[in-house]
């Protein structure tokens, strides 16, 4: 027996002008390799995909009273990877989306996506979905920091990962930065903000603590204990 840990929060948060609104958030834990620092859940047996998506509809059916016919304002897609999953994927969740919550008043929906995953044809068959946003996990512009955290991306790969996403039509980008990394000076998180605020995107600013990390990272002698702690937001 699989056991599947699927996460579908149905939530009801707060707008920019403090009015009640309902949202979805659908963790998709699929990654091409994993990350040293996260702790999230994910899995790279990508083998099980089409069956975590058949249950991941399952339970949103399942759910759909909890938000009582409130109207979804916010569909958001977390990780994992959601950027691993292919048209018919996304097609099987939006259609679940719109026949028990209905997609007519939502106003965000966004796509947390690896750069690398970002190519001119992915982003081609996204714009053909309902996503409007794209948050992109860059962590930082340093190659060599980010070898050793194993992302699967370099710093030019972010960058026309971010051009790539506003010539496909995406103009709601927001990044995902680290700070506090092994071996960061002052001069190279400025250096990172600096690049950040030139590409003109939103940024969430997340530091690490020296509480958890993975087994892999467990045994790298570089490495301190990490883990994501917390996140601010920044446009």
């Amino acid at each position: 027996m699989i056991y599947y840990p699927i996460i579908v929060l149905l939530l009801h948060l707060q707008n920019s002008n403090s009015i009640a609104m309902a949202g979805i958030y659908l963790h998709i834990p699929f990654c091409k390799t994993r990350c040293i620092y996260c702790d999230f859940y994910s899995t790279t047996r990508s083998e099980l995909i089409t069956r975590y998506i058949h249950a991941l509809c399952n339970e949103l059916e399942m759910r759909k009273e909890y938000l009582k016919e409130e109207k979804i304002e916010t569909v958001y897609f977390g990780g994992g990877t959601p950027s691993q999953l292919g048209e018919e994927d996304f097609q099987q969740i939006f259609k679940a989306i719109q026949k028990h919550y209905g997609l007519e008043d939502c106003r965000e929906i966004t796509l947390e996506a690896n750069p690398d995953d970002l190519s001119k044809e992915y982003l081609q068959m996204l714009s053909a979905l309902p996503f409007n946003r794209i948050s992109m996990g860059i962590q930082t512009f340093d190659d060599a920091t980010l070898k050793l955290l194993k992302r699967r991306h370099n710093a030019r790969t972010a960058t026309e990962a971010v051009r790539r996403c506003r010539e496909a039509g995406y103009q709601n980008i927001s990044i995902d930065l680290i700070y506090g990394l092994p071996g960061e000076t002052k001069e190279r998180w400025e250096k990172d903000l600096r690049q950040a605020i030139s590409l003109n995107v939103d940024a969430s600013v997340t530091t690490l603590s020296t509480s958890r990390m993975t087994a892999s990272a467990a045994n790298s002698s570089r490495v301190d204990r990490l883990s994501v702690r917390k996140s601010e937001t920044y446009s």
